[in-house]
């Protein structure tokens, strides 16, 4: 038994020096529509040099995959494949919370939208956009923003269906006109917190859970009210 004990670890301890480790670098529009990556790499086989082809399927997206006893060949004994994957998102992030299928983006609003609803354009990674059809986003409970789920709008998986793209939407304050500010105390009053109020830069990671959505909020006499 204590033979078998220290065969099984000598013959780990050889696998994981036979291990092959790469890196590999792909679009977030690549992952999206689920395509397959093919990447060249080399290994050692009994001390010779050789190129190998793999190709890896992007749907059921994981930062790192291990593909066994497709490293370096030593005798009997072969080494694993060890691919880590990082993805360039954009203006999106990936979010780790929900096992890497749901995406997360800010999305500017204008003002006429911001006060009384509309139409807001979201982008999507392979470059095309859903219409999203806005309540007024205006209300003392949301601080100036407003964050909704798209259903069906992430990344794809084999085993179910397509993840969530959640959408924080905030008010275009680049876009805001400072003469109609100064023109109209109703649009003064009522952005008051919300101008103050500006998301983070997008990047890569979870980005600690999405705020609830929230009800419309109520317009009276053309002027928005905060909820």
């Amino acid at each position: 038994m204590l033979a078998k004990v220290c065969r099984d670890l000598w013959v780990k301890r050889q696998r994981k020096a036979l291990e092959v480790r790469l890196e590999a670098e792909v679009s977030l529009a690549d992952v999206y529509a689920g395509t397959v990556k093919k990447l060249q790499y080399r290994v050692a086989r009994d001390g010779a040099d050789e190129l190998h082809t793999l190709l890896v399927p992007l749907t059921d997206f994981k930062r790192e995959v291990v593909f066994p006893g497709l490293g370096d060949v030593s005798g009997a004994l072969r080494g694993d494949l060890v691919l880590t994957i990082r993805v360039a998102c954009g203006a999106f992030q990936l979010d780790d919370v929900m096992g890497l299928l749901d995406l997360y983006t800010e999305v500017p609003v204008a003002l006429d939208t911001y006060l009384l609803g509309g139409t807001v354009a979201v982008p999507l990674p392979d470059g095309t956009s859903v219409q999203y059809a806005a309540a007024p986003l205006l209300g003392k409970r949301n601080n100036g923003k407003k964050t909704v789920t798209l259903h069906g709008r992430g990344l794809p998986s084999s085993r179910s269906d397509r993840g969530d793209l959640i959408v924080m939407m905030f008010l275009d304050v680049e876009g805001v006109d400072a003469d109609a500010l100064a023109r109209d105390p109703c649009i003064r009053r009522s952005l008051a917190g919300a101008l103050s109020q500006q998301p983070a830069h997008c990047h890569e990671g979870g980005h600690g859970g999405a705020e609830p959505q929230l009800e419309p909020d109520a317009v009276r006499d053309g002027c928005p009210e905060p909820g």
